[in-house]
């Protein structure tokens, strides 16, 4: 059973993202644009939102804006875990636009991780809702806590399927479990240490930006700051994936 340290997921993470900050920023640097463009384009068309409902189009929009930030945020990611991974020597642009096999395993991971969230809320849901019905205020909120706190666990031992696959291997779920068996709760905590930082700068920013008049430079800043949340998130689980598997 391997171990890992939580200073080097935490500080080694942030201290590769600073260290290797213009790769990063080379890498992402036509993703962002074409993320945030498309993104300003679609909040121009969709303005008048009454209109959008009667056609029918909102549900669509959602699933194409889903889509697209999927397919983006994977041009990015794997060619930025690739790097880590495999300590490549250069990186260039052409190597975020082109597809490859990695680059489609990894969606296919990324849905099965969507298909384990929906079961995961399914059975919340449903556990939520029995206790409810007892009517036990305490109960419900202990059961609450349990419930959201096994969620996590749940997720940060999976989530370990997408640095599996960036790493040349198949996405299996089961990969993911065995690779991360008897870390759980520190996985767990070692994660919420590394996303809080970013979770309240997020936070502020959301705060002091008017959306009333949300402008394309604040799309474009918020989408810089999409992609280094991902990246921190991304080189993170690589680092605690190449101390698990080494």
């Amino acid at each position: 059973m391997k171990n890992f340290s939580f200073k080097i997921a935490f500080i080694g993470t942030y201290e590769f993202l600073m260290n290797n900050i213009l790769m990063f920023l080379k890498t992402s640097f036509i993703v962002i644009l074409l993320y945030s463009f498309v993104e300003y384009t679609m909040k121009s068309h969709i303005a008048n939102l009454d209109e959008i409902a009667s056609n029918g189009y909102n549900i669509l929009i959602i699933i194409f804006s889903g889509i697209l930030q999927l397919i983006l945020s994977t041009m990015f990611v794997v060619v930025w875990g690739g790097y880590y991974l495999r300590k490549i020597p250069t990186v260039q642009i052409i190597d975020v636009l082109n597809w490859n096999e990695i680059k489609t395993n990894y969606i296919i991971a990324n849905l099965k991780l969507f298909g384990v969230v929906i079961l995961l809320s399914m059975i919340s849901y449903l556990i939520i809702s029995l206790v409810n019905t007892l009517n036990i205020d305490v109960l419900s909120y202990l059961v609450i806590g349990l419930v959201v706190f096994a969620q996590l666990i749940v997720l940060t031992r999976v989530m370990f399927i997408l640095p599996h696959v960036i790493d040349g291997f198949s996405g299996n779920i089961s990969n993911a479990i065995d690779i991360t068996k008897g870390n759980s709760i520190k996985l767990l905590f070692s994660y919420i240490g590394v996303i809080l930082p970013i979770s309240i700068i997020s936070l502020l920013f959301v705060l002091v930006t008017d959306y009333d008049s949300y402008s394309y430079f604040e799309a474009l800043i918020m989408t810089v700051f999409v992609f280094i949340s991902q990246a921190i998130i991304t080189v993170y689980y690589i680092n605690v994936y190449k101390q698990l598997t080494q």
